[in-house]
């Protein structure tokens, strides 16, 4: 545990910077892990007063309802296996 980031890209032109966290486990994934990337978020200092931030979610098992609503709302990017098999095709 700890502070880690699984994926962080940048785009130095527009400010914009992108957080990934991957669960390859055997169930779904909750809202708890969003809260987590953005707290970890905080933490990376680049460009903070202007950034624009996203947030890209993977998961092997899936989202909980709850959270697949929630990231829909607040337009956090989140992948599923069937995702990344149509990306890889």
């Amino acid at each position: 545990k700890g502070d880690e980031i699984d994926v962080v890209a940048v785009n130095e032109k527009s400010k914009e910077i992108l957080f990934c966290e991957s669960k390859w486990r055997n169930r779904n994934v909750d809202w708890g892990i969003v809260e987590e990337l953005e707290q970890k978020a905080q933490l990376v200092d680049w460009y903070n007063e202007v950034r624009k931030e996203r947030f890209l979610i993977v998961s092997k098992s899936g989202f909980t309802r709850h959270c697949l609503e929630r990231m829909h709302d607040e337009k956090i990017l989140h992948w599923d296996v069937m995702d990344i098999k149509n990306i890889i095709k």
